[in-house]
């Protein structure tokens, strides 16, 4: 486990939070507009992602993208021993979905139907 505040994690945050984060990215208060804008931009795409919802999936710097049916998705995820989570925004339906929980078990089966809901 890595000591808290580490480089590598010792990250505490609720969904709350979460929430929070995403609205204040969106609607420029940590970011301008141009620096969102390149935080969103993709850098690098690869077919069939993490999540395996087919189709183009991509990264920007620290989120994932996933675009489909005309909207975009933005996520992040994370975990390590005794803790997953997940965070979604949909900008299009202004909605942040997240999940967190106190086991490593894979979420990506929840964020995947989340998603293509």
């Amino acid at each position: 486990m890595p000591v808290v505040g580490g480089s590598d994690g010792g990250l505490f945050t609720c969904s709350g939070d979460l929430r929070k984060l995403w609205r204040a990215i969106f609607s420029n208060k940590i970011f301008s507009e141009k620096t969102a804008q390149s935080f969103f931009k993709s850098q690098v795409t690869k077919r069939d992602g993490d999540i395996n919802l087919g189709g183009y999936e991509s990264y920007g710097l620290g989120v994932y993208i996933y675009k489909y049916g005309g909207s975009t998705v933005y996520y992040a995820v994370g975990g390590d021993f005794g803790v997953g989570f997940f965070t979604a925004y949909f900008p299009k339906q202004n909605i942040v979905v997240s999940a967190l929980g106190n086991t490593e078990i894979n979420s990506y089966p929840l964020l995947k139907t989340i998603i293509q809901s």
